[in-house]
Order: C-alpha cells, then structure tokens, then sequence
C-alpha cells in the first residue's frame, strides 16, 4: 500500500467555515431594521407544501419560513 499524501496539496476539496450568527454583518445584509419579510414557495408540492383541514398553509417549506421569520 502507498501512503496517503497528507497536508493542503492533498486536500482536493474546500472545507467549509462555520461562524456564530453574531459574526454576520447584519447592516450588510439588510436585517439591521425589524421589517416584512416577503417568501415564496410552490403550493403543490406535499409533503413539503400542503393545505390543511383549516385551509392553511402547512408543511416543512412553511414550517421552515415561520421559524426564519421568528
């Protein structure tokens, strides 16, 4: 068996760099003032998207918006 290189020449691929959210330039991005935020989805894609028996939106993709907007 050969050995493996090691070191940055052997790594191929980019690894990436995770930072808590409070390291995100909010005023870069817009989010330093409470406002609306404006989503779409598709609404005929169940399980992701579907209408309950109170006619309202549900499923993972609205699940998922409602939790951004809190």
């Amino acid at each position: 068996l050969a050995a493996a290189a090691t070191g940055p020449a052997a790594d191929k691929y980019t690894t990436a760099t995770v930072r808590p959210l409070d390291s995100v330039d909010l005023n870069a991005l817009g989010l330093s003032q409470p406002g609306t935020l404006t989503v779409g989805t598709l609404s005929d894609a169940p399980p992701s998207i579907c209408i309950d028996s109170a006619s309202q939106f549900t499923g993972f993709d609205n699940e998922l918006l409602r939790a951004i907007a809190r």
